[in-house]
């Protein structure tokens, strides 16, 4: 079973709502957020931490762990001692989280900026990229480089090693055995490669009443923070 949870927007936890979520953190994790400078890192933090539990509890039927070790992707473990892979991202104001019991997992989130693209492509991306680049219809350039950029972040939090410019200068290509799945709206560009063949079930969540996290399911696309739409990685 692999699951992707975004919360699209950290600014709507109110500081009140904030605060009960860190009291509900562990030992371990309320010591980790004492540390962290700035609102926004802790708002990521302490949001990444409520959703992963929260889709655990609702999509597994179990509370989990979160195991933390420095330079490691984070784990989940259940009460049993099971583990299972999860996966974090964030961009301004959006986080991202990713559970697979099929195997390994990552997840990759980036928010549209107005700057160009055009230097970075034609610095780093591989020459057959660059054609294809260019040969985007107007207004469509950018959303090409962030799928091809967010797939390739997703791939290198799923097997930890290389780096991202390696990646950039060579077609994309998929370790055996697994899948990806890019999903893209005017805002925003997700990526989550997996392990497995199961399907991936995607949900939204937001703040509900009383503290609580509410998840919404989604079937394809993204969730109209403006037009949905459905996109796969550009050919290798």
């Amino acid at each position: 079973m692999t699951m992707v949870a975004l919360f699209p927007d950290s600014q709507r936890v109110k500081d009140q709502t904030l605060k009960t979520w860190v009291s509900r953190l562990s030992n371990e994790d309320k010591s980790r957020a004492a540390t962290l400078r700035g609102d926004q890192r802790l708002r990521e933090f302490v949001i990444a931490r409520t959703l992963l539990s929260g889709l655990a509890e609702e999509k597994l039927g179990t509370t989990v762990r979160i195991l933390s070790a420095p330079h490691q992707p984070p784990r989940l473990q259940t009460p049993a001692g099971e583990i299972i892979a999860c996966s974090i991202s964030h961009s301004r104001d959006a986080v991202l989280v990713g559970i697979n019991t099929e195997g390994d997992i990552g997840v990759d989130i980036e928010s549209h900026r107005e700057k160009s693209v055009d230097r970075i492509v034609a610095r780093y991306f591989w020459a057959d990229g660059q054609t294809q680049f260019r040969q985007q219809s107007p207004g469509t350039e950018k959303a090409w480089f962030y799928r091809e950029w967010c797939a390739r972040e997703a791939l290198l939090k799923f097997g930890g090693e290389g780096n991202l410019f390696g990646l950039l200068a060579a077609p994309l290509k998929l370790p055996p055995g697994t899948r990806i799945e890019v999903r893209q709206n005017a805002d925003l560009t997700l990526a989550a490669v997996q392990e497995g063949s199961g399907p991936l079930e995607f949900l939204t969540a937001d703040p509900g009443e009383g503290m609580a996290l509410v998840l919404t399911r989604h079937g394809d696309g993204l969730p109209d923070l403006h037009s949905a739409e459905t996109q796969a990685p550009g050919p290798a």
